[in-house]
């Protein structure tokens, strides 16, 4: 837990977290005190993925082959729901 001053106690009313506590069924690609997981779908190995949550079935991932806005700003992303697992790569 982070030790706050008087002054950022009062400011913010409450501790803030960090991305240590995050819950273990949540799985993103930016956290790194982790290591990296291959994710299956309904079974099937699920490539491109950056967002993963295992009690709700929920897998965000990249599109294949590579597809952006109209603008090349962001690329295109879909939402995929199943039975989600995953297994640690060594």
């Amino acid at each position: 837990m982070i030790s706050l001053t008087k002054r950022q106690k009062e400011q913010y009313g409450r501790p803030i977290q960090l991305a240590a506590q995050h819950p273990d069924h949540i799985l993103h690609a930016g956290l790194t005190k982790r290591q990296n997981y291959k994710v299956f779908l309904n079974g099937v190995l699920v490539r491109y993925v950056f967002y993963c949550n295992l009690k709700k079935g929920i897998i965000r991932r990249y599109k294949n082959p590579w597809q952006f806005d109209k603008h090349r700003k962001r690329m295109l992303t879909e939402t995929l729901r199943g039975h989600v697992t995953i297994e640690p790569i060594s």
